[in-house]
């Protein structure tokens, strides 16, 4: 769905990403071994004296911090196929017209918005997903006036996955 053409601006690689969560796997491995090095060797003991903290203590809040790494993970492998979902099943909407309202708002980081036919598309380029469009390069192809068409993705605040010049 997602094809470049020689009009193509921006294509998304939203589908070659891996949505697979196999590579979760690696967070049960390292936490047997943890639980192995806990119990059988004294590297938690000399971890405890050093930083004068029970064993205990320190296997939670290790533990813990693994548990974080396995959630934080599986939920961006849940995102990725939440998009991937609703590309195959056509959720997606194209849009074509000419950029107008072209705003950047510089703070920590770089917000852009725009309009194209009345549908308002707004990202900022550090938070912005990667398989999204978010103008990494400033003062070049988006401005007023452009003539675009949008394919998109309005369950997902408008996330753009294709930007074809017209």
């Amino acid at each position: 769905m997602l094809i470049p053409s020689s009009n193509s601006y921006y294509v998304s690689e939203i589908e070659a990403l891996s949505s697979d969560p196999a590579s979760l796997i690696g967070f049960v491995i390292a936490s047997v071994m943890f639980i192995v090095a806990y119990t059988y060797t004294p590297f938690i003991k000399h971890i405890s004296q050093t930083v004068n903290l029970k064993p205990s203590t320190i296997f939670v809040l290790s533990f813990s911090f693994i548990l974080l790494g396995f959630f934080v993970t599986l939920s961006m492998y849940l995102d990725i196929y939440q998009v991937q979902q609703s590309v195959l099943e056509n959720k997606t909407q194209v849009i074509s017209g000419c950029i107008k309202n072209y705003q950047v708002n510089q703070s920590a980081s770089r917000e852009e918005s725009f309009s194209v036919s009345g549908v308002r598309f707004a990202y900022n380029d550090y938070v912005t997903a990667s398989y999204f469009f978010s103008n990494k390069n400033h003062e070049s192809f988006i401005q007023n006036g452009q003539c675009v068409s949008i394919l998109y993705l309005p369950n997902f605040k408008n996330g753009i996955l294709k930007i074809d010049k017209v």
